[in-house]
């Protein structure tokens, strides 16, 4: 899987189930994900780290 797909995904997901919540203020990606274009292959194995704003 590409790294641009991965992270669509992963934005789709937090704007589908995260972003509605009242506690929620934002989320950007973290780790070695940041450091891979969107053309580059996700390494097997590799995961996307999200970091969630809240309000808590």
């Amino acid at each position: 899987m590409k790294t641009g797909q991965a992270r669509g995904i992963a934005e789709d997901w937090v704007r589908e189930n995260a972003s509605p919540e009242d506690w929620f203020l934002g989320a950007y990606f973290s780790g070695s994900i940041i450091e891979l274009s969107d053309y580059d292959e996700l390494p097997i194995g590799s995961d996307a780290d999200l970091v969630y704003l809240n309000t808590f």
